[in-house]
């Protein structure tokens, strides 16, 4: 398996942010910024056979989730956003303890991942200007969320997603928060590509079809 290289002044690419943004990094680490960021981001989850995926031969700045996700051919920023319960088994806690080349974004910076950067929360809450009931919306289901807001709030003007269904088992719960986030991406412009996710997007226009069955 090959992982992207990353020089130390390029230890906090995926939290670096584009220089029309303030920086929001929260780290142990000084961190110096990267000199560029590569046109497109990929968020790439964990379905079955994506290994065998063609954005892994691209220059796609790549994204990843938790331990299964640093089994990939290739990735930049590995993302675990999990208590330390739920940190996986023997080898995913082995990889994010023994791991000093790649960022792993965490909940808090722990002594147990040497490579975690802490997710800026209070940025990314307040880049959502919606209440409910009254309060501020804080609005996340999944990994896979956390990281598409954290990428819209580092105003990445292209970003695709592959690798998600949410098909199965609890993930079924978190399509609304996944179409949402989606959809606040979109309307802040930016050139969003889903690749796959068929059983949340591909659906018939509504009115398009009779609502009434014929006796």
């Amino acid at each position: 398996m090959t992982q992207a290289i990353m020089s130390p002044e390029q230890a906090i690419h995926g939290l670096e942010i584009n220089p029309f943004l303030p920086r929001l990094v929260e780290t142990a680490h000084k961190v110096q910024p990267l000199p560029h960021q590569p046109p497109l981001l990929s968020l790439v989850g964990n379905y079955t056979g994506i290994h065998k995926d063609p954005v892994f031969e691209s220059q796609s700045e790549i994204w990843v989730f938790n331990g299964k996700g640093a089994t990939l051919p290739k990735y930049d920023v590995v993302f675990q956003m999990h208590l330390e319960e739920d940190w996986g088994g023997s080898w995913s806690r082995n990889w994010f303890t023994e791991n000093s080349k790649i960022p792993v974004i965490t909940r808090e910076v722990t002594p147990k991942i040497p490579m975690s950067r802490r997710y800026p929360f209070e940025e990314v809450f307040d880049m959502l200007k919606i209440r409910h009931n009254g309060e501020p919306l804080q609005y996340f289901t999944s990994s896979i969320t956390w990281a598409l807001a954290l990428a819209i709030y580092q105003g990445r003007p292209q970003i695709e997603i592959r690798g998600v269904d949410l098909e199965d088992s609890e993930y079924k719960e978190q399509k609304d928060c996944f179409t949402f986030w989606c959809g606040f991406a979109g309307g802040r412009g930016i050139d969003l590509n889903i690749v796959g996710c068929n059983n949340i997007f591909d659906k018939p226009l509504y009115g398009s079809y009779p609502l009434q069955q014929k006796a």
